[in-house]
């Protein structure tokens, strides 16, 4: 793909033609998903596939965020489908932006942990939360975005069929203090 022209330029086309495959696999991961059932998993280091997923999420357009990160060390390795587990992250990091726009201090802290025979992905914001009414309905296809016009509302549910698939949970909880938090427990074998 890299060709003559200034090395700017080339860097940019390189990046999006990766972008534009990395789109495709995950095009027909999700097809394949919804048609099959099948994952394509691998035993995998999920703090490298946390740390991937949000360097690409955040170099999409968006409101400027302070980010922390947070890595458990001695995760063990997983059986994840890398494309998917990355889509579920950047869903997850792009939904957690849409709401701190407009946020005086907007925050997002995005960690890895421990969990008994496995690990979890918490992500969390510190925007106005999840309205009430539509906590019971969140993974639901078509009810988040349209209600807030914008997006499709399939986010979340895509989400929730990535988790379902690698044999997980994923879970919305408020935070005390305003905002959102989703975690996703992963097992280490399905």
């Amino acid at each position: 793909a890299s060709g003559p022209g200034p090395a700017p330029v080339r860097d940019l086309v390189d990046r999006a033609e990766a972008q534009a495959e990395r789109a495709v696999g995950i095009v027909a991961r999700i097809e394949a998903l919804f048609t099959t059932g099948e994952i394509r998993a691998e035993p995998a280091d999920l703090n490298d596939v946390v740390a991937d997923a949000v360097g690409i999420a955040l170099e999409a357009a968006g409101p400027p965020v302070t980010v922390t990160r947070a890595f458990a060390p001695g995760l063990p390795p997983l059986p994840l489908d890398r494309l998917l587990i990355q889509q579920l992250i950047d869903n997850l990091l792009r939904n957690a932006r849409a709401a701190l726009a407009g946020h005086a201090d907007p925050r997002l802290a995005i960690r890895t942990e421990a969990a008994a025979r496995g690990a979890r992905i918490v992500v969390e914001d510190n925007g106005p939360g999840v309205p009430e009414a539509l906590r019971d309905r969140l993974f639901d296809p078509f009810v988040q975005g349209a209600e807030q016009g914008g997006g499709l509302g399939i986010g979340l549910a895509i989400s929730a069929s990535v988790v379902a698939a690698h044999g997980g949970t994923i879970a919305f909880a408020p935070v005390p203090t305003g905002g959102a938090r989703f975690t996703v427990t992963l097992p280490a074998a399905r």
